[in-house]
């Protein structure tokens, strides 16, 4: 008898997009910066919605909250903005996702993924494949394509460690891991791994490159 399916959802963070993307200041201007962040939110949102899991969106932007609620996301107000936390650092970040994956419980989740808002390449196969699989108790990750970073992480809920998003931040989701007993399934997905904090990255982008 094959395993039940688990209730998923999916926790996307989205800084407001007036704050988004400013180390691509060197190619784009203030406004465009905000159109880049809020079009790579909006399609990240856009495909985790129609992968079929419920979709968390942790943010403070009113754009952003707006165009989530259009695809039926929850939207969790963003602690982060709060002094205490630090605001932009990876302790607010990880304090963001840790109250987005709360909300997801109480919306009945059983498994949450984490994707970040900058995934411009993204499709439903690479969300469906990211999470965690039917008879897989432990947890799936995806690294970035450079900086060690984590670009996707699938956990059961409850959390079986802390999160550690931030610098070197795959290395650490894996030890955390190894640390709790739990097993790893590390995927390597071409559109999991391209995210856009770079000059380069963002050239790579065609709205992007055509403005020369």
């Amino acid at each position: 008898m094959s395993p039940r399916p688990r209730t998923g959802a999916v926790v996307v963070p989205v800084k407001p997009l007036h704050l988004a993307k400013s180390r691509l200041a060197s190619v784009l201007d203030a406004a465009k910066r905000k159109e880049l962040a809020a079009s790579m939110a909006s399609h990240v949102i856009r495909v985790a919605a129609a992968s079929g899991k419920l979709v968390v969106v942790v943010t403070s932007d009113p754009l952003v909250a707006a165009r989530a609620r259009e695809v039926s996301a929850v939207v969790a107000e963003d602690p982060s903005e709060s002094k205490a936390y630090g605001f932009g650092t990876p302790r607010a970040l990880n304090k963001s996702l840790t109250h987005g994956i709360r909300t997801a419980a109480r919306c009945g989740a059983e498994e949450v993924l984490v994707l970040p808002a900058d995934l411009p390449f993204l499709g439903v196969a690479d969300v469906l494949d990211a999470a965690v699989r039917p008879g897989h108790e432990g947890v799936a990750i995806a690294p970035s394509a450079r900086g060690g970073g984590t670009n996707a992480l699938a956990l059961p809920l409850p959390l079986p460690f802390e999160l550690a998003f931030g610098p070197r931040s795959f290395d650490k989701h894996i030890c955390s891991a190894f640390q709790a007993g739990v097993p790893v399934r590390v995927t390597r997905r071409w559109r999991l791994a391209h995210d856009v904090d770079t000059p380069e990255e963002a050239h790579a982008l065609p709205e992007v490159a055509t403005r020369g």
